[in-house]
């Protein structure tokens, strides 16, 4: 992979939700603290495991990660995706000795910029301003991510696959203000996300695609019948 410069590591700590609103000199002073924090993951390797201690708070300058959990009986369940400028350990801003309840890994060749979670009590490093603004986008980020969990829980509780597919898709629908969209997750993901059997999912897709209900491709897809998909959520 390419060494990413600083000033792309700068640009990525800025558009960033944690860093919103947070001028570029403090900016610039985060990354300079921080010189060693540029690391680098091949698809498929381990960026965290459940249990390990969080040391750090660590930024998508690109690439891919998925977060997932083992339940009790050994099974995987996808948590989410995180895409370029989402955060990694952020809710250890504040605290000290906090483990990592998930495992994180590369879903593609991904770039990360850690700063060491001491940065964001060091006075010298990020002022008084800046540690309220930060304060203030982890409110936002903690808002989007219980709005995130609540919907997750929402498709968990649904009793069938079509219920949780066409609550998902409808999510996403939402999101992109368009029937027509890729999703983030591959098959195999997909069903791990919705905790359902691939081959199960793969049938029921099918089967909608036959009803008229929808197109898919890979992760492309268009919602043929909206007002289905509504009545459902």
């Amino acid at each position: 992979m390419e060494k990413v410069s600083t000033k792309t590591i700068e640009n990525s700590l800025k558009n960033s939700l944690l860093f919103k609103n947070v001028s570029e000199e403090e900016i610039n002073r985060i990354v300079d603290a921080n010189s060693a924090g540029l690391k680098s993951f091949r698809k498929g390797e381990y960026i965290m495991q459940a249990g390990s201690r969080i040391e750090s708070v660590r930024v998508i300058l690109s690439g891919t990660v998925i977060v997932s959990r083992l339940s009790a009986d050994g099974a995987e369940s996808v948590y989410h995706r995180l895409e370029k400028g989402q955060i990694i350990g952020w809710e250890t801003i504040g605290k000290s000795g906090v483990d990592s309840r998930f495992n994180y890994v590369a879903d593609s060749n991904t770039e990360l910029f850690a700063i060491n979670s001491s940065s964001f009590k060091d006075p010298y490093i990020i002022g008084e301003g800046t540690s309220n603004q930060i304060l203030n986008n982890i409110i936002s980020m903690t808002s989007h991510e219980n709005l995130r969990q609540y919907r997750k829980l929402r498709i968990l509780s649904m009793n069938s696959i079509r219920k949780k597919v066409m609550i998902y898709l409808y999510y996403e629908y939402e999101k992109n203000g368009s029937a027509e969209f890729d999703i983030p997750y591959n098959r195999e993901s997909l069903a791990a996300f919705l905790s359902v059997n691939r081959s199960a999912l793969s049938r029921e897709l099918g089967i909608m695609e036959s009803e008229g209900l929808l197109k898919t491709k890979g992760r492309h897809f268009i919602l043929l019948n909206e007002e289905a998909f509504r009545a459902v959520n």
